[in-house]
C-alpha cells in the first residue's frame, strides 16, 4: 500500500466512510484541479501563464493556490520534452 492510500485510509476511517469511496472522492478532486488548470490561458507557445491562473475553490475542501515556482517548472518541464531533452 502507498503512503499516498495510507493517508486515503486514514481519513476515509475517520470519517467512517469506506475506502473506495475516499479513493474515489481523491480522484475527482485530482481530476477537478487537473481539467481547471488544462483550460487555463497560455502563451504562444503553449505554456501556462501563471498570473492569469485562478484560485480553485473547492467545496467542502478549502481552496487550491497555484504555486509561481510548480508553473515555472511545469512550463521548463514541456519545453524539454518539446525539445526531446527528456
Amino acid at each position: 500500500m502507498t503512503k499516498q492510500d495510507q493517508i486515503i485510509q486514514e481519513v476515509a476511517k475517520r470519517h467512517g466512510i469506506a475506502f473506495s469511496k475516499g479513493k474515489l472522492i481523491f480522484n475527482n478532486i485530482g481530476a477537478t484541479i487537473s481539467s481547471i488548470i488544462e483550460a487555463s490561458p497560455r502563451d504562444e507557445e503553449g505554456y501556462i501563464i501563471h498570473e492569469t491562473m485562478h484560485v480553485i475553490s473547492l467545496v467542502h475542501f478549502g481552496k487550491f493556490i497555484p504555486s509561481k515556482r510548480r508553473v515555472v517548472q511545469i512550463n521548463k518541464m514541456r519545453k524539454n520534452k518539446k525539445d526531446g531533452k527528456l
